[in-house]
């Protein structure tokens, strides 16, 4: 949930979005992994990067999701289609009784 949280924050304060814009989410199991991925207007000043002060006061969000992932990235989706920014994060599955315990 943080890394959503966190790439959905991107997309809101960074992209060309507006106050009427789209942002997609999409998160699928893949692999033994949930990827995440988030689809903004984009950005004509700047590209998705890691902060290089991780004591910054505001900023580290695709630090913690770079911490919180197995991998990370961003891909431009042609024109007029924005920008996509996406996780992956690795599990393991439950028990196969499929109960869930608090």
């Amino acid at each position: 949930m943080l890394a959503t949280s966190e790439l959905v924050t991107n997309a809101i304060i960074h992209s060309g979005c507006g106050a009427d814009g789209y942002i997609g989410l999409t998160v699928i199991e893949q692999d033994g992994a949930i990827r995440i991925e988030v689809n903004d207007p984009g950005s004509t000043v700047s590209a998705p990067e890691v902060r290089k002060d991780p004591d910054a006061e505001s900023g580290r969000g695709l630090l913690i999701v770079r911490e919180l992932s197995h991998d990370w990235g961003s891909c431009d989706d042609g024109p007029g289609l924005g920008r996509t920014v996406w996780c992956a994060i690795r599990f393991t599955p439950s028990s196969a009784s499929g109960s869930l315990s608090p």
